[in-house]
């Protein structure tokens, strides 16, 4: 057997396998403990409209999550009592129920309930289960209920705001509208638009500034084009704001003649206006950074133990020069090992996102997207390499094992627990100031300085990608994925190139 061959399978076989099944399982245990912590977090939003129409009350009801897609498989109980007398002591027994139904929300995320009664006043209680992820949050009519009253047959109420803010995705922090609206008789809206408008308020002058688009140049958002509808954010151009000045953003609907049927504050002032519908943030990003944090410390971490058990110790105590007696040279031990050691890497960073990624489907129903799957493991990969490169370096460099352990643990803690407080406080030491816009983008800077935080990087700029309303901090701090992936690039190879130099020197 060829010697190269015979000694990387005996690294495979040997400790490197065992320490990278070791970090991984941990890192998997700790990834879905944090993705159990959030289930409570994800958020369902309900609305919908009635109408009257031949005897009957038409009740729709429409279920999306925090991106504004539908939900299917959402079970809803609708039960609908006559309203109680509460004008006499002590008041009497409820009213038994008329209308009691059971229904799931089909691939639309709709669910359509007929209630046949007189036309009159009743009160709808809305009782929600979605059986995927029993503790999701619920908002609009989902959490609570609605009431029922006359109306003029065909004219449609709509159930809770009409209007409101969800992510583009899961796991991107840029807003979108989610707007739900129907025409007559529950049709689907036709000629009806969105436009937004922005305005000024000036603290103590005139009478507080615009309560609506009266005055101001609206801009169109996009149509309706059915009865939930997702349409940008709207991201306008003010003037320069004085210290007495807040900016006061409208969101309204018109229908084909302009005439406005609706009007919504998104960003209000002081004033009177609509208030704004549900704001419906998710946990991705947030989920993925925390969990980004600690991959920046085991991943290091099992690129530290791989490399010191495979490489630094068997090197610094002679016990490789056994393994030279065989026809293998100083070059060809480095290059095996080293290949052994980005094996076990590569393979641990793929198994722990797929299966983070196999967790989030099965807790949260919410996989990662396809796109961020390549950068997330070559994150993991970068930070596990750059770090298994210096210790490489640090074997030539330094003359004993506890030498190379003390240095390893020091960088492994500074550059990864402690990285942002030292930052802090070289900053404070600056005369930074912290929270600061201008700290914010030395943090985010200085984060190229250290391998460990490589994971922490690729989540924000896939997270922040499209860019949120108002910018990013990794676009003020000139950050993008060129210089994130130049970065990884020259901490795996500057290290190992030293290190090379120093296996053909002999050192």
């Amino acid at each position: 057997m060829n010697p190269y061959w015979h000694e990387l399978l005996s690294r495979l076989k040997g400790r490197t396998t065992i320490a990278v099944l070791i970090v991984t399982a941990l890192t998997l245990a700790l990834g879905f403990s944090s993705i159990t912590s959030v289930t409570s977090d994800v958020s369902l939003t309900g609305g919908g409209f009635e109408y009257y129409s031949a005897g009957a009350y038409h009740v729709s009801l429409w279920v999306y999550d925090i991106a504004g897609l539908p939900v299917s498989g959402v079970r809803i109980d609708l039960t609908v009592t006559p309203p109680q007398n509460e004008s006499v002591f002590p008041p009497p027994p409820p009213p038994p129920a008329i209308y009691n139904e059971t229904r799931v929300s089909d691939a639309a995320g709709a669910v359509d309930f007929v209630v046949a009664a007189p036309h009159s006043e009743y009160t709808v209680d809305v009782y929600t289960h979605y059986s995927p992820i029993p503790k999701a949050q619920l908002n609009g009519v989902l959490s609570g209920g609605f009431f029922l009253g006359p109306s003029p047959a065909g004219v449609v109420t709509i159930l809770g705001p009409p209007v409101n803010t969800v992510e583009s995705g899961y796991y991107l922090l840029e807003d979108r509208l989610a707007v739900l609206w129907s025409g007559p008789n529950g049709t689907v809206p036709t000629g009806d638009s969105v436009q937004a408008c922005a305005g000024v308020y000036t603290y103590g002058v005139g009478p507080g500034g615009p309560v609506n688009c009266t005055g101001l140049v609206p801009v169109s958002l996009g149509p309706l084009t059915g009865f939930v509808t997702l349409l940008p954010y709207p991201s306008l151009p003010l003037p320069p704001l004085s210290i007495y000045q807040q900016p006061v953003l409208f969101v309204q609907i018109v229908n084909a003649s302009g005439a406005v049927l609706y009007l919504t504050g998104l960003s209000t002032a002081e004033g009177p206006t609509t208030s704004p519908g549900y704001v419906v943030t998710g946990p991705g990003p947030g989920l993925l950074s925390g969990i980004s944090f600690f991959l920046g410390l085991l991943l290091p971490l099992e690129g530290f133990v791989v490399v010191y058990w495979s490489y630094a110790r068997p090197r610094l105590t002679g016990t490789v020069d056994m393994v030279l007696v065989r026809p293998v040279t100083r070059r060809g031990l480095f290059f095996v090992r080293t290949l052994a050691a980005v094996l076990g890497l590569a393979v641990s960073s793929a198994v722990i996102v797929l299966a983070l990624d196999l967790g989030l489907y099965e807790l949260l129903r919410q996989p990662l997207p396809g796109a961020f799957l390549a950068p997330l493991i070559g994150g993991l990969l970068a930070a596990g390499v750059s770090f298994a490169a210096l210790v490489l370096l640090a074997s030539h460099r330094l003359r004993s094992p506890s030498a190379v352990i003390a240095l390893g643990v020091t960088l492994l803690l500074a550059l990864s627990l402690f990285w942002n407080e030292l930052v802090g406080l070289f900053e404070y030491a600056t005369g930074t100031s912290l929270g600061s816009s201008s700290y914010t983008t030395a943090l985010v800077q200085s984060q190229l300085l250290a391998p460990p935080q490589l994971p922490s990087l690729v989540v924000g700029l896939l997270t922040l990608a499209s860019g949120a309303t108002g910018g990013t901090p990794y676009a003020a701090a000139g950050v993008g994925a060129p210089v994130v992936a130049t970065a990884a690039v020259l901490w795996v190879a500057v290290p190992l190139l030293l290190t090379y130099w120093c296996v053909v020197r002999r050192d």
